[in-house]
């Protein structure tokens, strides 16, 4: 039972990461602010982090895994829709001084 949760944990987040980096592929660039551009990466992450967490309980349950679980990331992305989009970070545009007097 524990073995078929991890596996479904292991889908589910890698899913997450393949939709999450196919939606930020879909908003122009230019569009977004240094603060989403962060959250999302924060996101991922946190996500990325989940995995080597699923991935150690496996060990410790002595649940096997076909192959390291960033190897499966990687495969998945690949194969995953992506076009290759960077993300440009663009500078926080300063608000302009008042010259009220």
């Amino acid at each position: 039972m524990l073995k078929r949760k991890l596996f479904c944990e292991i889908d589910k987040t890698i899913d997450q990461i393949i939709t999450n980096t196919e939606a930020i592929n879909l908003i122009d660039k230019d569009d977004l602010e240094l603060e989403e551009i962060e959250g999302f990466n924060k996101t991922q992450e946190s996500l990325i982090a989940h995995l080597y967490y699923i991935e150690k309980k496996a060990q410790e349950s002595n649940i096997k895994l076909n192959e390291p679980l960033h190897i499966t990331l990687k495969t998945k992305l690949k194969n995953s829709k992506l076009k290759k989009n960077p993300i440009k970070i663009r500078k926080i545009r300063k608000p302009k001084k008042s010259t009220a007097v």
